[in-house]
């Protein structure tokens, strides 16, 4: 089996990778049949933007705190348990972003992207599903849309619902509403599309977007869809 050993840079990870090496040796990432990812979950969602263009399915270990994305160490034979793992396909989520200066870029994200006001005034935005307004003004900090494998991060700490995996939804959740009151947000099929437009850009509301762990700012409008010409597999013993 030809493994590519990829590690964070803590002690007990970098620690991890030298005793794997040693034991099973290393290949090159386009040599490589898998990669094993030692760290955290923030690490693992770094590997994956990083190396996903290989195709070639992600086994993580881990050496963090959540490990939501990860499987547990332990002492068996490694191959062992990548044989046993069943994959999991991560399908990301599209950006497609318009700045108020009329800018368009389109970004991926696995766990999240989220809408965060960028001044003291709270963020107005219209919410459309599928072409439908649901919501015509949130009045909020933010508001964020995740997927199964982030429904478990940022989303979970803003009282959003978690998401089984292989579920094919997404979960829409807002950030201290404040009109309509506490409104929470609302599950979405994973073949929705959402449309977020900040309805008082002119009024100097700015709105930041943010994507993983990347950020954009000034956001005039966005349309987002899942994107499945860009999946990960991601192998767990006992997370599906």
């Amino acid at each position: 089996m030809k493994i590519c050993f990829l590690s964070s840079k803590s002690k007990k990870s970098t620690s991890l990778k030298k005793q794997m090496i040693t034991k099973y040796g290393n290949n090159s990432v386009e040599e490589a049949e898998f990669f094993v990812c030692l760290g955290g979950d923030g690490f693992m969602l770094h590997s994956i933007h990083n190396y996903s263009i290989y195709n070639k399915p992600f086994y993580g270990i881990n050496c963090g705190s959540v490990g939501f994305l990860l499987n547990k160490y332990n002492n068996a034979h490694l191959p062992d348990n990548i044989n046993k793992a069943k994959t999991l396909i991560l399908d990301p989520l599209k950006t497609t972003f318009e700045n108020i200066f009329g800018d368009v870029t389109e970004h991926i994200s696995f766990n999240e992207v989220s809408f965060m006001r960028a001044t003291a005034m709270a963020a107005h935005l219209e919410i459309k599903v599928n072409g439908s307004v649901i919501l015509d003004k949130l009045v909020a900090d933010g508001i964020l849309i995740a997927t199964p494998a982030g429904s478990n991060a940022y989303n979970l700490a803003c009282g959003g619902e978690k998401i089984p995996f292989n579920s094919n939804k997404l979960v829409l959740t807002s950030i201290n509403s404040f009109a309509p009151l506490r409104w929470k947000g609302q599950f979405l099929n994973n073949i929705d599309k959402l449309e977020i437009k900040n309805i008082s850009a002119k009024q100097y509301r700015k709105v930041n977007m943010f994507y993983d762990f990347k950020q954009k700012n000034n956001l005039l409008s966005c349309c987002i869809t899942t994107c499945k010409e860009q999946s990960a597999k991601l192998l767990l013993l006992d997370k599906i």
